[in-house]
């Protein structure tokens, strides 16, 4: 089992803007996973996180529930399928949000003999379920509301 959580507060040194704007920034939230093996080969992995942020772009308050299972063979090939619940909830000074929604992932990986690389074919959004969330300038890792397909290679020298 993992838990995290974290906490930040923080006042923007604008000056006179803090007048018109919200100087005053809070992010906080947390985690926690639990891994499961159930087998040699198969691990069944659920997990919550959340997420609140007030800033200069708005309110924000995210939950995210994923149930996952990986499978993982001798000869190389592995799966996994994903389950994710997505929440947010919160305001920008020109948008409101409160979306609930479903997606489902998944991937089929095969690694090469003598672990020279892996090849991999991977899914998310199955249903091709559409929502809107507040998108967070910040964000590394964009979520995409779209169905996906990702085919890569990698290759180890």
């Amino acid at each position: 089992m993992r838990t995290t959580a974290f906490k930040r507060k923080q006042v923007l040194p604008i000056g006179e803007l803090c007048d018109f704007l919200s100087c005053n920034n809070d992010f906080y939230g947390g985690g926690i996973v639990l891994n499961r093996m159930l087998t040699e080969r198969w691990t069944f992995v659920p997990e919550y996180t959340f997420a609140h942020a007030t800033d200069l772009f708005g309110l924000r308050h995210d939950h995210q529930g994923t149930l996952a299972t990986y499978y993982v063979h001798p000869s190389g090939m592995s799966f996994k399928l994903r389950e994710q619940y997505l929440h947010q909830r919160g305001q920008t000074s020109d948008a409101a949000s409160d979306v609930s929604v479903f997606t489902t992932s998944g991937s089929i990986s095969y690694e090469l003999p003598r672990k020279r690389g892996v090849l991999s074919l991977a899914f998310s959004n199955l249903t091709d379920r559409r929502y809107a969330f507040l998108a967070d300038p910040l964000a590394l890792g964009a979520r995409v509301p779209r169905r996906q397909a990702n085919l890569s290679l990698l290759v180890y020298f």
